[in-house]
């Protein structure tokens, strides 16, 4: 039994280290706020044309149908 459980406890070490072996080493990143990381993954991520120009198109034909009017404006006539 003993055997057994040391020969099983070798095993997860062995494939412990074969794992942090195979692990890139990164630099590590440090963002004020969401918004900067948003930022720096925007910057370096290029959008594919077919996406760009679908979301174009979205966005035109919303602009005109949002938000007629103000709520405030429609309750009080000035």
């Amino acid at each position: 039994m003993k055997q057994r459980l040391n020969h099983e406890t070798g095993e997860r070490t062995e494939e412990e280290s074969s794992m942090v072996g195979n692990h890139r080493t990164e630099e590590t990143l440090a963002f004020d706020s969401p918004e900067a990381m948003i930022r720096y993954d925007a910057a370096r991520t290029t959008v594919p044309p077919q996406m760009r120009d679908r979301v174009m198109r979205s966005i035109s034909q919303e602009s005109g149908e949002s938000n007629p009017r103000p709520w405030w404006k429609r309750w009080m006539p000035f």
